[in-house]
């Protein structure tokens, strides 16, 4: 089988609901095609794993990348960088945890049409940036247009679109008037809570996510 390139803009240590969550899609790729994912992730401090590893966009790179239609979280230069991976390593399936790189999805596609991108919207970020958009800056409305640019890439090259719930399918729908290929919840490990540890007791401070 060929090679998988999975792909977030963050990183997979995060502890944090979003972390849960693409670990959770991270674990069911590497389980599902043992030795055959090749993983990027872009960290805030060093990264000791053995995955690729990619540094943010400085304030110049976010500049050019809006400027040239990207989502201000990519550089040209990892960009490059992925596309590189992608034709050394003979990729034929792309699994991208955001919704943002439309132009990105869309320049694999013409790089090679026969790659099957998959891209996992945790938010319908049209839904939230339109809602920003009345509060906000001209500086901040530039690069707000340029991720729903994006968001709307996505949706038209991106093979297979997955969503967290059924709210985000019917936003989904009303945004792009068609339907999300799958809705994928937020996965937690059962082991987590079968010893009873995490437990509420009488009396006892509640938490609450």
């Amino acid at each position: 089988m060929s090679k998988i390139l999975y792909f977030c803009n963050c990183d997979l240590r995060m502890k944090n609901g979003h972390g849960l969550m693409i670990r959770a899609h991270h674990r069911m790729l590497t389980s599902l095609y043992p030795d055959k994912v090749i993983t990027v992730m872009m960290p805030d401090e060093p990264c000791y794993y053995d995955y690729v590893c990619f540094n943010h966009a400085s304030q110049i790179e976010k500049f050019f990348a809006v400027l040239t239609g990207y989502s201000p979280d990519l550089s040209l230069k990892t960009i490059g960088a992925l596309l590189t991976i992608i034709e050394k390593e003979d990729v034929k399936t792309v699994f991208i945890e955001s919704s943002m790189f439309g132009n990105l999805v869309k320049k694999i596609k013409k790089f090679d049409p026969s790659i099957n991108v998959v891209t996992y919207f945790t938010d319908i970020e049209a839904d939230l940036l339109n809602q920003e958009m009345k509060n906000c800056n001209t500086k901040r409305r530039a690069v707000i247009r340029r991720l729903i640019q994006n968001e709307y890439k996505t949706v038209k090259f991106a093979d297979k679109k997955f969503v967290l719930n059924k709210r985000d399918a019917e936003i989904y729908y009303n945004y792009y008037g068609q339907q999300p290929d799958a809705i994928i919840p937020i996965i937690i490990d059962k082991a987590n809570f079968e010893d009873g540890s995490n437990m509420h007791t009488a009396y006892s401070k509640l938490r609450l996510l």
